[in-house]
Parts: C-alpha cells; sequence; structure tokens
C-alpha cells in the first residue's frame, strides 16, 4: 500500500512539476506577445516603417502588398511587387506614403495610451490580445501569430474590413 502511495505522491509531483513550468514559458510567451503587439503601434507612432513592417505576419505584408499593387494600377509610375516589398522593409517612400495615409485615419495613442490590454489566449502558435478601447463597448482582439520563432502582429487580420 505505502509503495503504491509513493507512486501516485512522486505522478502528482511530476504533474505539479510540470504545470508549474507551463506556466513559465506561457507567461514568457505572453511577455513577448505583448511587446511585440505594443512595438508594432509604437513603431507606428514613432514612424519607424521598416521595423513595424518585419513585425507584422506574412498575411498582412502580403495583404497589404494586394492594397498598394491595386491603386497602383491607377498610377502611372508602377512598381513591381518585389519593388514594393523591398520599399516597405526599408522604410522608403512607398512605405512612407502608405503608412502616413494609414495614420490620417488612426491614431495610434488610442491603443497605446487610451486603452486597456489584456491576454485573450496564448498557444505556441498563435495568440490574442484584448483591446478595449475606453469609449468602446466592444474589444478589438489583436490577432497574433509566431513565425520562424517570432511573434508577429496579424495587423490587416485584426483591422482591415472582410473583402
Amino acid at each position: 500500500m505505502k509503495k503504491h502511495l509513493s507512486g501516485i505522491f512522486l505522478c502528482i509531483i511530476a504533474l505539479l512539476a510540470y504545470t508549474a513550468a507551463l506556466a513559465q514559458v506561457v507567461g514568457v510567451d505572453a511577455d513577448s506577445v505583448l511587446t511585440t503587439a505594443e512595438s508594432v503601434f509604437k513603431d507606428m507612432k514613432a514612424k519607424k516603417y521598416g521595423t513595424l513592417w518585419s513585425r507584422l505576419t506574412t498575411k498582412s505584408q502580403e495583404t497589404i502588398l494586394k492594397d498598394i499593387m491595386g491603386s497602383a494600377k491607377d498610377a502611372t509610375n508602377t512598381f513591381s511587387k518585389e519593388q514594393i516589398q523591398s520599399d516597405m522593409r526599408a522604410g522608403g517612400m512607398i512605405a512612407a506614403s502608405y503608412w502616413n495615409g494609414v495614420l490620417t485615419a488612426f491614431n495610434p495613442d488610442i491603443i497605446l495610451n487610451e486603452s486597456t490590454w489584456g491576454i485573450g489566449f496564448v498557444k505556441p502558435d498563435r495568440a490574442e490580445i484584448v483591446i478595449r478601447y475606453k469609449k468602446s463597448d466592444q474589444p478589438v482582439r489583436l490577432q497574433m501569430s509566431k513565425e520562424d520563432g517570432l511573434w508577429k502582429v496579424g495587423l490587416t487580420e485584426t483591422f482591415w474590413a472582410r473583402k
């Protein structure tokens, strides 16, 4: 009987140690998720467009590239997708034009200074941050994805209207 209880006791201790280790990892990941998300809005405010671009999910980058390519069809000077992508990575002229346009309709201070933040969930490859603006009844659920070991913000997945 004592041998049986010892085995159960050891299993419980192992399970508690595993749970504590898992909670630590989720806590570390939650910090990383929040830091990345906050950095996107700080980069936007500071007009650090190249850094901002690097923090976006591949899906957000592709959506933005398609938007720019679609609006560039009407312009006399058109750029290839590769040229636009390179400019966005570098924070160049096209990036400045695009993000300055976004900033005419969106104030990052609303997210940074006038909203409360909380973790919706953190999974190994996806996370959600719940952001509630002080004057809003409904929160924004900022979508995050882990790509190549780094957390990225799903800006278009969160804010763009469904097409």
